[in-house]
């Protein structure tokens, strides 16, 4: 995943707000939308690599794209449900559903090791952890 920049103007646009809640509010809710945007079209791409890996009968590869599609309904879990809290403004749980959907990906690229293409989905992975990492680090401005 490359620079994040795009999220300039949105903080530009926080550092003129005059209520300091609405800040971490809105980067959280801007940060587990782009996290569940993630998980929900690396599932996607996991679901077409999958069918593509059936119709050239590599079964390790099966078995990696399988567990990662696994993976992934976790991560899509863990970020709907820390989205929805957002919504309820329940925050104590952010920070671990983060982890959760960050630990997902990781387990997905290491499902892929040793694969002939371990590099189909590295950058969406790490694009997920890192979109967690921030994640995280939001949600710790809850607590």
């Amino acid at each position: 995943m490359g620079s994040l920049g795009f999220l300039s103007p949105i903080l530009v646009f926080l550092s003129s707000c005059s209520y300091p809640d609405v800040d971490n509010y809105l980067l959280a809710y801007i940060s587990f939308g782009l996290a569940y945007i993630n998980a929900t079209d690396t599932s996607s791409q996991i679901t077409l690599l999958l069918k593509n890996a059936t119709t050239v009968r590599d079964e390790y590869l099966i078995a990696g794209l399988t567990k990662c599609g696994r993976s992934y309904k976790m991560a899509i879990s863990a970020t709907e449900e820390a989205y929805n809290d957002l919504n309820s403004e329940t925050y104590s749980n952010l920070r671990d559903l983060a982890s959760v959907a960050a630990q997902s990906a990781a387990n997905c690229e290491g499902a892929l090791n040793g694969t002939a293409r371990p590099s189909l989905l590295t950058r969406r992975n790490k694009g997920l952890r890192g979109l967690c990492e921030i994640c995280v680090v939001i949600s710790n401005l809850f607590t």
